[in-house]
């Protein structure tokens, strides 16, 4: 899939700030630049992580950073590592981790993220769902019929 534009913002700003973000189904972890988590809440991790991927194999992440993420017209809660910004050529690389959490899947035919369960993606972009259930699935503490 190309880059595409997004929007992240720290709070209840209204629009956010532009950045180049890439969804990636390779990467089990969302990583976003250094440069662009400078006014976002940040912490540091316990100790560093090697990001074999990227950066030619050297790169660390020291921070992580949560932030909210414009998808499809939503606005997503995300965490991601902060990684060096001569690591990656996007700012935002949003990973396995982030399309589950979401109910998202990429369309390659038609090069575009769809959500899997629309009103689930819906639910939980809102706010008002927190953890992923896949429709159709029985998860921990449901009963049989």
């Amino acid at each position: 899939m190309k880059p595409c534009a997004m929007r992240i913002r720290r709070g209840p700003a209204k629009r956010g700030r532009p950045v180049v973000g890439l969804f990636d189904t390779g990467s089990d972890c969302t990583l976003l630049k250094e440069g662009e988590a400078l006014s976002l809440a940040r912490s540091e991790l316990p100790a560093p992580i090697p990001l074999g991927g990227i950066g030619g194999g050297r790169a660390t992440a020291r921070e992580m950073a949560v932030f909210q993420v414009k998808v499809l017209g939503r606005w997503c809660l995300c965490h991601a590592m902060l990684v060096p910004g001569d690591a990656m050529d996007v700012d935002l690389l949003l990973g396995e981790g982030f399309l589950f959490q979401y109910g998202l899947r990429i369309d390659v035919r038609r090069n575009a993220v769809v959500p899997e369960y629309p009103e689930h993606f819906r639910r939980m972009a809102s706010g008002t769902l927190f953890v992923h259930s896949p429709i159709g699935k029985r998860g921990r503490g449901t009963r049989r019929k």
